[in-house]
């Protein structure tokens, strides 16, 4: 992916990705906290599986537990 620095992107070791259920993935993740969170995530569709990830309770957890102080969490709209 040149247009992404090639490998230089995928290969820096502050690079992490996780494919999985996010808000399963947050709840449970203890080891650190994140500078930047960044979701490709699912259309709310009611009854769906992405519906959790469009909660107050999902962004509160990921603010107030997850991401470092002055940390961003980006997501498409």
């Amino acid at each position: 992916m040149p247009q992404w620095g090639g490998d230089k992107v995928f290969n820096d070791p502050r690079l992490q990705i996780h494919y999985t259920d996010a808000f399963a993935f947050m709840e449970n993740y203890k080891s650190d906290t994140f500078d930047v969170v960044i979701m490709d995530i699912s259309d709310p569709i009611e009854c769906g599986p992405g519906i959790v990830l469009y909660t107050q309770e999902f962004y509160r957890m990921v603010k107030n537990e997850k991401l470092s102080e002055g940390g961003v969490l980006v997501t498409q709209r």
